[in-house]
């Protein structure tokens, strides 16, 4: 079953959508649309970089993301990128930003046999990813500038 973008498209979906959150995951690098979350994905930091740099054309390897409930499909990744979280809670000298010493990641892909491409903000704990955060990519502009987001746990 396709994860749609469109907020009218998604009457499947379990969970009640909410808008505020739209600058917060506009900061994590998501498009005005619907963006779906998640926790306990079922893969890890090294499972993402398996699909980045050892996946062929023949043989790729995918993580599974969950596009709605309960629709799990493969996706391989083909774009990465650390992100470095600020440790808000952290005292400090006036200035001097403490970082945590795992980051998230920001990553894109393609969903396996199919012409659709995600987005996906995973938040980490050591090796371990911990929640996810997912948005089809779509060509359509939107008709607002907000971000539709609800929880699929």
């Amino acid at each position: 079953m396709p994860h749609p973008n469109r907020l009218e498209e998604a009457p499947y979906m379990s969970g009640e959508f909410s808008t505020n959150r739209t600058d917060e995951l506009k900061g994590y690098g998501f498009k005005p649309g619907v963006v779906l979350s998640y926790s306990e994905p079922g893969f890890y930091v090294r499972d993402v970089k398996a699909s980045l740099f050892e996946s062929r054309y023949s043989t790729p390897k995918t993580i599974s993301v969950k596009l709605s409930e309960p629709y799990r499909v493969p996706v391989v990744i083909d774009l990465a990128k650390a992100v470095e979280r600020k440790d808000e809670a952290a005292e400090v000298l006036p200035g001097i930003a403490v970082y945590y010493e795992d980051p998230d990641w920001y990553a894109e892909g393609w969903v396996q046999n199919r012409s659709q491409r995600v987005r996906l903000y995973m938040t980490t704990d050591g090796p371990s990813v911990d929640g996810v955060y997912v948005q089809v990519i779509s060509d359509e502009p939107e008709d607002d500038d907000l971000i539709y987001h609800a929880t699929i746990d």
